[in-house]
């Protein structure tokens, strides 16, 4: 929540080990929040005993999400 109680950014994870949604309102992007959520949820995970994290993303997504993902140390699977 931002200064306004507007929500800035929000993880959605299901219990399976999978981040359904990952979302960080525009103008609070690039400040390191997306990353700071993506940390928490692969700790959630961690701690419940997951192998690994999986979610989606459009390979043409806008908001560089793709980028954020790759750079957290994520891959593709094909």
């Amino acid at each position: 929540m931002d200064g306004e109680e507007q929500i800035a950014g929000i993880a959605q994870c299901w219990t399976s080990a999978y981040i359904k949604d990952l979302a960080v309102a525009s103008e609070w992007r690039r400040r390191g929040l997306g990353e700071a959520l993506l940390l928490h949820a692969f700790e959630c995970f961690r701690q419940r005993g997951a192998p690994h994290v999986e979610l989606k993303v459009e390979i043409d997504n806008p908001s560089g999400a793709l980028r954020l993902y790759q750079r957290m140390g994520m891959e593709a699977l094909v």
